[in-house]
């Protein structure tokens, strides 16, 4: 089965319409007023194509990226090739792994953590960020707003039309309801791409773990290495986790041993 993530080029196009710029400057934000060390050097968790890399070298962080799909990081190196500010690239797995760097925050955006599915691999993800954080370093989640998991009861179809340049892509996103016992939401991501005439389907149905405050509160006391400083909704300080019209929220965690 063919692999998004295979695909830089048509990863870009889903998911280019962020606004990283406004996003990384939210995440100064929090490093301003959460950290008690001075944030120089941040590690990016998960990268993909690098956006996020990008916009924090143009706010003058040195940073690093991690990922495990081998093609998305030589897309990020072409983006960020001779940039001083660029670390290093890690082609690594983010449930386990380890550096040769230590980094004064790290992140980890566009719900990538939900990819994991069981607890100890979650454990080992939470181990590892701890291993390669200095003292006091923040580790900062994008997840999915838990509260709208309840409103998620039956299957949803979405259909989108990309287009840019010579590429169109017909997009067909699935989203079945939640199963309240394994903890996972299945969805279903289908791309038809005609790109010049050429033609490819890529299919992606991996589940994906929805996790709710009580999880991120079980792995901080099974791996005594994080405190919870704060829980935000979507990429605003002025809104708590108890609104429940936002899509996202953010995890803040500073480590603590």
């Amino acid at each position: 089965m063919r692999n998004l993530y295979d695909y830089p080029k048509y990863y870009n196009l889903l998911f280019g319409n962020r606004n990283f710029k406004k996003e990384c400057k939210f995440i100064q934000k929090l490093f301003e007023k959460y950290s008690k060390i001075k944030v120089s050097s941040i590690l990016d968790i998960a990268c993909g194509n690098g956006m996020h890399i990008i916009e924090f070298t143009k706010l003058g962080y040195k940073i690093a990226g991690l990922d495990i799909s081998e093609k998305m990081l030589n897309e990020t190196n072409k983006r960020l090739e001779n940039n001083p500010n660029l670390i290093k690239l890690y082609h690594k797995d983010m449930v386990s792994f380890y550096l040769d760097k230590k980094f004064d925050a790290c992140i980890c955006m566009v719900n990538s953590l939900e990819i994991l599915n069981k607890d100890t691999e979650f454990i080992s993800n939470f181990n590892s960020v701890a291993d390669a954080l200095n003292e006091g370093g923040l580790y900062i989640i994008e997840l999915d707003n838990p509260n709208l998991i309840k409103n998620n009861d039956q299957i949803k179809e979405y259909k989108k039309i990309i287009k840019k340049g010579k590429i169109t892509i017909n997009l067909i996103y699935k989203k079945y309801p939640f199963d309240y016992k394994t903890k996972l939401e299945k969805n279903e991501l289908i791309l038809n791409v005609d790109e010049d005439g050429k033609r490819l389907k890529i299919v992606d149905n991996s589940p994906i773990r929805r996790l709710t405050i009580e999880d991120i509160n079980y792995f901080v006391n099974k791996t005594k290495r994080f405190e919870i400083m704060d829980v935000i909704n979507d990429f605003n300080l002025n809104l708590n986790v108890k609104d429940k019209s936002p899509n996202k929220i953010i995890v803040v965690l500073k480590k603590i041993s």
